[in-house]
């Protein structure tokens, strides 16, 4: 048999009994907290599709209850019906409650150790067989469906194994996405999914007596991290929209009672709709509209869905139904909640006495939202103050991070990001010019293809004059942004309202507003700020300003560059994270943590000529002269020769025998 004709999958064999330990646990990690979700789907001759039907079941997460679901697998397949498998875990709760349909108004998942996506080979369209291959090199679980597609081909699933398990849904449902559009596949992104049971019999019409859903490989050593695969999947598809399905709703949206959209509900609709800055803003005030008028949330729905006043908030969602009812959902407690702040009857602010408090048991009861990171290890929800000096790159720091969240892409190099809207306020000149010009330097391989809108404004209200007031607002009316740039600090704050005001009131005043307005959005607001002229061994007292700005803030990360040369650092203290210092490289107007090598040779130093010059080849320090010589370097042997002893002793180079090679 040739390389060729050799078959893309190799069946293998496994007991079924030990798929309670294996090819579960690569699916959903170590037994252990919450539940596993199955269902039983009809086999009924006359029904074409054998859809899961009914009520899903739950089994505990441990190693007796997935021996219960492999045995409740094995009892479908002896009735003839087809067993159903969602891959996501829910919460512990479920084994206990009355069974229901899973959906995003009963369950939200806990975690996903997997990504999942159908491999159906169908006519005209064809699996990306070159990015299958690399990523059944790593982590995974690939089966056949039970099902034979329209060529004759077998049916394929595949689960992509993750090294850390997810939390956030909404990142998991656009990884799964890009998977899916990366492998030229049917899409499987909303967590309410459901696969075939792996090692079940699939039955159908076409094939009553059933096929076997086998297991093809299955690869548990090395996982996948989330950073390997958006690299992997931006070079396959690095147009990827955002999620089209929000959720699974089953009801569709309701055409609005006949005559409700009359009179000033309809005049209110249709100014809501024409007079907000964009689509998302337009579909937020229709929302409050509704809320205004006291309408429930499937009447707003319906309106949003099918009214013509609405026409402009329900461009949106380019014909997705069931995204704009997830959207729906989201948005109806903030509407409520901003409809509420805009009454006229002024909120009694509660005593001090009975403010949020809780006693020791209490507190140690409480379950806290988890730490939003929009930029992993980086960047958290809340004010972080991004400090250097003028003119050595501050400013296209703040543009990188904005457009790597804006497509969802590694920042500076290897820093995971969260997705989502961006609003970038250029406040300190050069308007419109100035931003293009610098997006054209980070664009010089490409042009940026967000996945997410990333908003522009050179004029923005001060904090005297409004201007939190507003970025509360626009944050209101886009619950989708989770990074917000303000460059800079100076220019947003204003003067003063007092000359004769406390400092440090003065400046812990408006951060602490910042870091309010973040977390109230779960955002991050990322400002641009000068530091001292005056050197320090501390990096926090170069920052300029009193102790007042530097208390208030979430997140502090100081540049140190010497202007005019690459190399630099990056230097990291936060409130909720472990503070870091990075090498760091700037060059073309990027920036990227850089190792120990690479700031070597861009320093251009003895070392850094002597490690360019080896790359990663084992060689002689002969043969790393005579290329020094021929890049038209200067470097006599005997120094080369005492360079590589030292680059050994710093544990940058290993030497075998006479050659030398990198560490």
């Amino acid at each position: 048999m040739t390389q060729e004709e050799k078959p893309m999958f190799m069946r293998f064999r496994f007991d079924r009994a030990a798929i309670a330990h294996g090819t579960l646990s690569a699916i959903f990690g170590r037994a252990g907290k919450g539940a596993i979700a199955a269902i039983a789907g009809c086999s009924t001759p006359g029904d074409q599709y054998n859809k899961p039907v009914g009520k899903a079941s739950f089994f505990s997460n441990t190693l007796k209850g997935r021996r219960e679901l492999v045995a409740w697998s094995q009892r479908n397949e002896a009735a003839g019906l087809n067993s159903f498998l969602n891959s996501a875990i829910w919460p512990a709760s479920a084994v206990r409650a009355e069974p229901r349909a899973l959906g995003k108004h009963n369950y939200s998942p806990l975690k996903f150790w997997c990504l999942w996506s159908d491999l159906d080979e169908k006519p005209g369209k064809a699996i990306n067989r070159e990015l299958l291959r690399k990523l059944m090199r790593k982590g995974c679980v690939v089966t056949h469906s039970g099902g034979v597609g329209e060529d004759g081909k077998p049916r394929m699933h595949i689960r992509v194994l993750l090294d850390a398990p997810m939390a956030d849904a909404d990142e998991f449902r656009h990884l799964n996405q890009w998977l899916a559009a990366a492998l030229n596949a049917d899409a499987k992104f909303n967590e309410y999914n459901w696969l075939t049971m792996p090692e079940s019999q699939r039955f159908k019409p076409d094939y009553p007596d059933g096929r076997p859903v086998s297991v093809v490989k299955v690869e548990d050593e090395k996982r996948w991290s989330r950073a390997e695969l958006e690299a992997l999947f931006a070079e396959y598809a690095p147009e990827v929209a955002a999620p089209t399905v929000s959720t699974d709703v089953a009801a569709n949206a309701p055409k609005p009672a006949r005559g409700l959209l009359k009179g000033a509900l309809y005049r209110d609709l249709r100014a809501a709709a024409d007079n907000a800055s964009d689509r998302s803003g337009a579909a937020f005030a229709v929302i409050k509209v509704c809320v205004r008028a006291e309408l429930d949330i499937d009447t707003a729905a319906g309106i949003l869905w099918h009214a013509r006043s609405t026409e402009r908030a329900r461009d949106k969602y380019d014909g997705s139904e069931a995204r704009m009812l997830g959207d729906v959902t989201r948005m109806w407690p903030k509407a409520i909640a901003a409809v509420a702040a805009e009454a006229d009857v002024p909120q009694k602010k509660p005593k001090a006495d009975h403010a949020e408090g809780w006693t020791l048991d209490e507190l140690m009861r409480v379950t806290f939202p988890a730490l939003r990171f929009i930029a992993e290890g980086l960047v958290t929800e809340g004010l972080a103050l991004i400090v250097a000096s003028p003119k050595t790159g501050k400013s296209f720091w703040l543009l990188e991070l904005a457009l790597s969240v804006a497509q969802g892409l590694p920042a500076f190099g290897s820093i995971h990001t969260a997705p989502g809207e961006v609003l970038y306020l250029n406040l300190e000149g050069g308007g419109g010019r100035s931003i293009q010009s610098r997006v054209k330097v980070l664009a010089a391989s490409g042009a940026p293809k967000p996945i997410h809108q990333i908003h522009f404004k050179t004029e923005w209200d001060s904090m005297n004059d409004g201007g939190i007031e507003a970025l509360d607002e626009w944050l209101t009316e886009h619950p989708d942004c989770t990074l917000v740039v303000v460059d800079t600090l100076a220019a947003f704050k204003g003067e003063p309202r007092s000359k004769s005001s406390d400092p440090f009131a003065a400046d812990y005043g408006p951060a602490k507003q910042l870091s309010d307005l973040a977390h109230k959005h779960r955002c991050a607001i990322a400002v641009a700020h000068h530091d001292r002229k005056a050197e320090s061994d501390d990096f926090v007292d170069s920052i300029s300003g009193t102790k007042g700005l530097t208390a208030a803030a979430d997140v502090l990360i100081v540049l140190r560059r010497t202007r005019n040369k690459p190399e630099g650092r990056m230097l990291l203290v936060a409130r909720e994270m472990e503070g870091n210092d990075w090498n760091v490289l700037f060059e073309d107007g990027r920036w990227r943590i850089a190792d120990e090598i690479e700031l070597e040779e861009a320093k251009g130093t003895a070392k850094g000529k002597v490690l360019k010059a080896l790359g990663f080849d084992a060689l002689t320090a002969h043969e790393v002269h005579t290329r020094i010589i021929e890049a038209g370097e200067q470097m006599s042997p005997g120094n080369v020769s005492t360079t590589l002893s030292r680059l050994r002793d710093d544990g940058l180079v290993v030497r075998k025998g006479n050659t030398y090679s990198r560490a």
